[in-house]
């Protein structure tokens, strides 16, 4: 005879969790298998959140996401920075401004016909390893951002050379801030004392090529603080539309291992003249349009590199951190109804909680 010893409640248990689990492992296996796009997101997902059942992952991916992921994307480190300048609302005082050239904003959002797909994140910065000296002192950060504030229109001047995404051609460039042409001298005047506001043709140039497409554009100092400034775009009568739509900040913080850095970030859209798009096609001028802008602003953080080690400093320039995902899936989850009047300096490593 053959006696047999009952299994406990706990025991069970723990049977039925380990079946569970097999279960559940062929569920992804069969589900992975079956689509490719969204193995590469679930292995991601699943290993940091094991509770997350997959049947039910796949079905939030067949009915939200429609196969690209992008929603996904948009959950992935979306540092809080961005969410405030989505939401950011020029003041009156800047717009007021504005008014006096017949100058208005040029909206993120609005435009999709003529504005890129896809909206651009991005943070470039340049690392102060160590502080210069100015005048035989040694700069704290204040007297550094004043320095570099001081010299960014010379700063920011820059060319490019690239391989165009439209055609076999070599596409060389050239960018440079200028005060706004109706009144230089005002603008320049409240660009050096701080007051706000001031406006910046940005001039378009280069080689043959460059001075027959070239894109001139616009912006205005929206907002200014001890540490940090903003660039907003926007449509004047000189310079039409802006190449980009949407807020640009620049400033030093201090990163996570608590080093100084120069930065510019910014959230976008591309805005191509509408000529430019037509003999091109929208998607290749839209890459186009990326690639003067990260030389743009790759560019400056050199030229600040520099600045600050002939003054007997040390910099690291920092690999730029991009991401670009699509506009309309992002304004809808991070759009609030309450606008950010103040921006402020935020550290890049928080992200949205």
């Amino acid at each position: 005879m053959y006696y047999y010893k009952p299994i406990g409640i706990n025991s069970a248990k723990i049977i039925a969790d380990e079946e569970r689990d097999e279960r559940e492992k062929e569920s992804v296996k069969r589900l992975t298998v079956l689509d490719e796009s969204f193995s590469k997101i679930s292995n991601k997902i699943m290993r940091e959140n094991p509770n997350i059942i997959a049947a039910r992952l796949k079905e939030f991916y067949d009915q939200i996401i429609k196969g690209d992921g992008e929603l996904l994307e948009v959950n992935n480190d979306i540092k809080e920075i961005y969410i405030k300048l989505l939401n950011f609302k020029v003041p009156k005082k800047a717009i007021d401004r504005l008014n006096l050239i017949n100058g208005k904003l040029q909206f993120i959002r609005g435009n999709d016909e003529n504005q890129s797909k896809k909206v651009n994140m991005d943070y470039f910065s340049v690392r102060i390893d160590e502080m210069p000296t100015f005048g035989g002192q040694l700069a704290d950060v204040g007297i550094l951002y004043k320095k570099i504030r001081d010299n960014f229109l010379t700063l920011s001047k820059g060319t490019v050379s690239f391989e165009s995404n439209c055609r076999e051609i070599t596409i060389g460039g050239s960018w440079e801030f200028i005060p706004y042409p109706n009144q230089p001298k005002e603008e320049l005047r409240r660009w050096e004392r701080r007051l706000g506001s001031a406006i910046f043709e940005i001039k378009a140039g280069g080689d043959f090529i460059a001075r027959t497409t070239g894109d001139d554009g616009a912006v205005l100092e929206s907002e200014s603080s001890q540490d940090s400034w903003i660039f907003t775009t926007v449509f004047t009568p000189e310079s039409d539309t802006q190449p980009f739509s949407g807020h640009r900040q620049f400033g030093i913080h201090k990163d996570k291992e608590g080093n100084y850095r120069f930065f510019a970030r910014a959230i976008d859209r591309v805005w191509p003249k509408h000529f430019i798009s037509y003999w091109n096609g929208k998607e290749c001028t839209v890459l186009d349009y990326l690639n003067i802008a990260d030389a743009t602003w790759n560019n400056l953080m050199r030229n600040v590199s520099k600045f600050v080690n002939s003054n007997g400093g040390k910099t690291t320039v920092m690999p730029a951190d991009i991401k670009r995902v699509n506009f309309n899936i992002f304004f809808k989850k991070f759009r609030s109804s309450k606008p950010v009047n103040f921006v402020g300096n935020i550290d890049q490593f928080k992200t949205y909680n």
